[in-house]
C-alpha cells in the first residue's frame, strides 16, 4: 500500500530496519518489537528484553494515583539515522519467563509517534480519520484509481523482447473538494463501498504544511457540518513526487468503543436530496463556522457537542443544555444584548435595596446573613430557560411547543432526577430537540445555512432555519 493511500507506521517500524536506541520507562535491552493499532484505535507496543546477566530491575513507576501528563519518552533510530519519537509511553502488562534465559514482554500503550522520513520540502499533507461514513452521503467528486501493469516477455538466443503495458481504471464517488479561508482541501474516504472497512477510513489532503491548530480548526467544522464524529489518527507529509516526508501517528479519541452512531447533518448539504452532498453548501457551513470559531469558542463547543451525542441517555440532556448554555454565553460576550437579567437597573436596584434593608433585620447570625445577602445577586439573573427562549426570539427563531419542552429533560438530569413515569422514549426524542435547538442557534449565529434537518420527526425533514418543529 502506497503512504498516500492510508498511515504507514506499521509498515515503516515494523518492515524497516530500526531499532530501539532508548528505551525510556521501558524494560531493555529489548531484542524485538512491533507496533499495531488495536480495536480502540490505540498505538500498541509489544517489546521483549532478553538479559543474560541476570534479572535486571523495572524501570522506576510513578506513584499510584498521581495525576500527571505522560510524557514518557521511547526513541527507535534506523540504519540511514532516521529517527522515530515514542511520547506518552505507558505500560499496560509485563509478562516474565525463565526458560533457560531471563526473557520478559511489556505491552504499552503509545500516544503518539513522530517520525521525520526526508529533508525534502513538504508539498502537500494528510490528514487520517475515521468514521467518516462511506454510505450516507453520495460524494460529488471522483476518485480515479489507476493501474498500470508493464509484462516483458524475451526471447532467446537473439534477445527479441515482446512488450505489453495493461491500464485498469477504477472509478468511484468518494470525495469532496472545498475552499477553506482560501485553502484548497479534499475531504473523502480512504475506501470503497465495497471494500470491508470496520473503522471507515477517511482523509482531508491540504497542499502545503498548514499548521496543527488551522487543521484541527478545519476538522472540527467538518464534523459539525457533515454530522460525524471524525476521528483524527494523524498526517503525513509528502514532497512534490508524492514520496512520504515525515508523518505522525496517534492514538485516537474514540469517545466510546461503538462510536459508530448514524449520520445527522444539522442542515441538508445536499444539492437536492439530505444524501447528495453539495460542495457550494458544505463549504458556505464550514466558512461560516471557520470565520466565527474563536469568537464562539468553538473548539470548546466541538467537544461538549460530540460528548453529549454519545453520552447515555439520562446524561445527554444535561450535556446538550450546557453546550447550548456555552454557545449562548459566547455570543452574548461579544453581543450589546441585555437578555440575561430580569429588571431594568431602577427596578433592579429597588428590589435589592429593599432585600438587603430586610435580611438586616432578621434575627438570624451574621453568617447566615451574608449568605443570604451573597444569593441577591441570583435574583436578577433570568434562568437559562429564558435566556435561551430570549436568544431564539433576538435571532428570529421561533421554537415549539415539544421544543420548549424538552428543555425539562435537562433540568431533570442536572438534578439528579429521572423523567416522569421513566418515559425513555420521550427521553431519547427529547434529546433530539435538544440536539436540533443547539443547532439551529448555531447556524443562525455563523450564517451557516437557511434550513436545519429535522430528525426528531418521523421522516426527517428539512425544514427553514426560522420554522419551529410542529
Amino acid at each position: 500500500m502506497n503512504s498516500w493511500e492510508w498511515e504507514s507506521f506499521e509498515r515503516i517500524l515494523n518492515e524497516g530496519t530500526f531499532s530501539v536506541t532508548s528505551e525510556g520507562p521501558l524494560h531493555g535491552p529489548i531484542e524485538k518489537f512491533s507496533f499495531k493499532r488495536n480495536e480502540n484505535l490505540e498505538i500498541i507496543l509489544e517489546t521483549t528484553s532478553t538479559d543474560i546477566s541476570g534479572l535486571r530491575p523495572n524501570p522506576p513507576r510513578t506513584a499510584l494515583g498521581t495525576v500527571q501528563i505522560n510524557t514518557e519518552k521511547v526513541e527507535l533510530t534506523d540504519l540511514s539515522g532516521i529517527k522515530a519519537t515514542l511520547t506518552g509511553v505507558e505500560t499496560r502488562e509485563r509478562v516474565t519467563k525463565l526458560n533457560g534465559q531471563y526473557e520478559r514482554k511489556e505491552t504499552s500503550a503509545i500516544s503518539s509517534i513522530k517520525v521525520i522520513k526526508s529533508s525534502s520540502e513538504s508539498v502537500y499533507t494528510i490528514d487520517w480519520l475515521t468514521n467518516v461514513d462511506n454510505r450516507f452521503y453520495l460524494w460529488p467528486d471522483l476518485i480515479v484509481d489507476k493501474i498500470t501493469t508493464s509484462k516483458t516477455r524475451t526471447l532467446h538466443p537473439d534477445e527479441i523482447t515482446l512488450r505489453s503495458e495493461e491500464e485498469k481504471k477504477n472509478r468511484r464517488s468518494g470525495c469532496v473538494g472545498i475552499t477553506i479561508n482560501g485553502l484548497k482541501i479534499y475531504v473523502g474516504v480512504a475506501t470503497s463501498r465495497n471494500e470491508k472497512n470496520t473503522i471507515r477510513k477517511g482523509f482531508v489532503l491540504y497542499p502545503g504544511t498548514p499548521s496543527d491548530g488551522t487543521r484541527e480548526k478545519i476538522r472540527n467544522c467538518l464534523s459539525f457540518s457533515l454530522g460525524m464524529y471524525l476521528v483524527y489518527l494523524g498526517h503525513s507529509t509528502f514532497d512534490s513526487n508524492w514520496l512520504l516526508t515525515s508523518f505522525e501517528a496517534i492514538s485516537g479519541y474514540t469517545l466510546d468503543k461503538d462510536f459508530i452512531m448514524p449520520t445527522l447533518p444539522p442542515a441538508n448539504i445536499g444539492s437536492r436530496g439530505i444524501n447528495e452532498l453539495s460542495s457550494t453548501s458544505l463549504s458556505r457551513m464550514v466558512n461560516a463556522l471557520y470565520l466565527h470559531y474563536d469568537d464562539l469558542n468553538f473548539r470548546h463547543l466541538n467537544w461538549m457537542y460530540w460528548h453529549a451525542a454519545y453520552a447515555p441517555i439520562h446524561a445527554a440532556p444535561v450535556l446538550f443544555g450546557a453546550t447550548i448554555e456555552a454557545l449562548q454565553r459566547a455570543y452574548l460576550e461579544k453581543s450589546d444584548k441585555n437578555i440575561q437579567t430580569l429588571l431594568d437597573k431602577v427596578a433592579w436596584d429597588d428590589l435589592k435595596n429593599k432585600i438587603k434593608a430586610a435580611i438586616s433585620n432578621l434575627v438570624v447570625s451574621d453568617e447566615m446573613k451574608k449568605i443570604l445577602s451573597d444569593k441577591i445577586v441570583d435574583f436578577k439573573k433570568a434562568p437559562q430557560k429564558i435566556i435561551s427562549e430570549r436568544l431564539f426570539i433576538e435571532l428570529n427563531l421561533e421554537l415549539g411547543g415539544a421544543e420548549k419542552d424538552a428543555w425539562k429533560q435537562r433540568d431533570y438530569a442536572g438534578h439528579g432526577s429521572t423523567a416522569p413515569n421513566e418515559d425513555f422514549v420521550k427521553l431519547v426524542r427529547d434529546n433530539k430537540l435538544l440536539r436540533i435547538r443547539f443547532n439551529r442557534m448555531l447556524l443562525r449565529m455563523v450564517n451557516g445555512s437557511d434550513n436545519y434537518y429535522d430528525f426528531y420527526t418521523i421522516g426527517h425533514a428539512v425544514r427553514n432555519l426560522q420554522d419551529p418543529i410542529p
